[in-house]
């Protein structure tokens, strides 16, 4: 594989240990005191997925570790979203020999909404974009361990002398402050003072909240949250945040609950940073990691309803279209449109056309493999992604399409036994149909998704060649 080979070589060029899990897999770490490693897999026609996964080593540190499985994966996504790379997604991963209720035994970091120069393998910033993401590793390492008088090598240990690296022992007062605040009851809980590296740390498990006290890490983690490029806009319950590629929601109801927290703590928000399903937010001593589902899918949702309501916000999210789509479009040729489309998609495997679009094909026009992160792992998993079989619906029509026009949904799917729903439309989709879509997605048996021509366009603007060889369908408007 030459893909692999070329990562072999810029892993060894920068002086990062590999391993070849197979012809088509290799692993990247950076050294056992982060135990940060980075996972590529290739398919055989050079398709490359990758996802980073955390897990640092008793013979490195003292104490418990769920700590540093929290703490250093956090830092480590800010600074990737930093670089403009990616969102990532967390999965923590807990000990099959305990199953402890208050333990991070590792954790699987997955990519989502990643920069677009990995979108197309064609593309020549491709190379340049994995060359960049190795090199994250190396570069992250060092800007870690600078923020501290040393790290937990031996040397920096009898030249700083600390009279202890790890320690439960906190005092009452200070713990007392910050459950109060966090509204602990005292279950689930995990907290330490650790001094290589230094921070103070509390993490309450059924809160799903972290919080970290750090002066030597203050400033890195502020100077990641800085981005003089995101924009917000409120929206009908919340806001929504758009950085880069990367979109982001955050509602009301979670806003009060992070200033609320910072004002029991005696402190302040001053930045706040988004993940997939973390919120990192930073105030003037403290920082608060809160697990909550804030991605590019929550974005949607919340864009979708802002349509409809606001048209001052409807100018400056959905710009006019700078494509112009046919009147007449063919139905076979839109299924090739969003076939070639689907396979840029970063998360589908694989995509099957059923039969020819006259054809009787039972609802069914294409089949897609598509990768979704497992949200409970243990260390018996070795990947941290499911695999789900979707069936995809493609509407070449004018006007909008109601839920008449779509064949029975769940049928077809538990007919074809298989696991979610995939609708495409060339318009647009009727208040009936996307709220009965939004039901069967909240009930959660099967996964649903659609998308409509605004999110056509969004994509159809990235891949541009793609206007070009479907130029019978949508062209740029000269």
């Amino acid at each position: 594989m030459k893909i692999i080979n070329h990562i072999t070589k810029i892993a060894e060029d920068l002086g990062l240990e590999t391993q070849n899990k197979s012809e088509q897999a290799i692993s990247i770490w950076t050294s056992q005191y982060l135990g940060i490693s980075l996972l590529f897999e290739c398919d055989e026609e050079e398709n490359l997925n990758f996802y980073f996964s955390q897990r640092t080593s008793s013979w490195f540190y003292n104490g418990e570790r769920t700590d540093l499985h929290d703490v250093i994966p956090i830092i480590f996504a800010l600074f990737l979203k930093r670089l403009n790379i990616c969102s990532l997604y967390f999965t923590d991963v807990y000990n099959p020999a305990t199953y402890a209720d208050a333990e991070i035994y590792s954790k699987y970091l997955t990519p989502f909404q990643i920069n677009s120069d990995f979108s197309n393998k064609k593309s020549e910033k491709y190379l340049k974009f994995i060359d960049e993401l190795i090199t994250s590793l190396m570069a992250f390492e060092n800007f870690f361990w600078a923020c501290f008088p040393g790290c937990p090598c031996e040397n920096c240990r009898k030249k700083l002398g600390y009279k202890f690296e790890y320690s439960w022992e906190i005092e009452e007062k200070r713990l007392e402050t910050v459950m109060t605040s966090v509204n602990s009851s005292r279950e689930q809980v995990n907290y330490c003072e650790r001094t290589l590296p230094n921070w103070f740390y509390f993490r309450d498990f059924k809160k799903k909240v972290s919080l970290i006290q750090s002066q030597d890490l203050y400033p890195f983690i502020e100077s990641l949250s800085k981005n003089s490029k995101a924009i917000s806009l409120n929206s009908i319950s919340g806001k929504l945040y758009i950085e880069e590629q990367c979109h982001h929601y955050l509602g009301n109801f979670k806003s009060r609950e992070i200033k609320a927290t910072f004002k029991k703590l005696g402190d302040k928000q001053k930045s706040i940073v988004f993940l997939e399903n973390r919120i990192i937010a930073i105030g003037d001593q403290f920082i608060l990691c809160f697990n909550y589902d804030c991605g590019d899918h929550k974005f949607q949702d919340e864009k979708s309803k802002l349509k409809i309501r606001h048209e001052k916000e409807y100018k400056i999210l959905f710009k006019p279209s700078k494509l112009e789509w046919n009147e007449k479009i063919d139905d076979s040729r839109f299924e090739d449109l969003i076939k070639d489309l689907l396979e840029r998609e970063p998360e589908v495997l694989r995509v099957r056309k059923t039969a020819h679009t006259r054809e009787r094909d039972g609802g069914v026009d294409l089949i897609v493999d598509w990768k979704i992160p497992k949200t409970q792992m243990y260390t018996g998993d070795i990947n941290p992604y499911q695999t789900l079989k979707i069936i995809v619906q493609c509407k070449a029509y004018k006007d909008g399409v109601s839920k008449s026009k779509v064949t029975d949904i769940r049928d077809t799917i538990e007919y074809r036994n298989y696991d979610g729903y995939f609708l495409v439309v060339s318009s647009y989709l009727t208040k009936s149909l996307s709220d009965y879509l939004d039901k069967l997605r909240t009930e959660n048996k099967f996964w649903i998704e659609w998308w409509s021509r605004d999110e056509i366009e969004k994509r159809l603007i990235q891949h541009q060649d793609l206007i070009l060889k479907f130029s019978d369908i949508v062209k740029v408007k000269e």
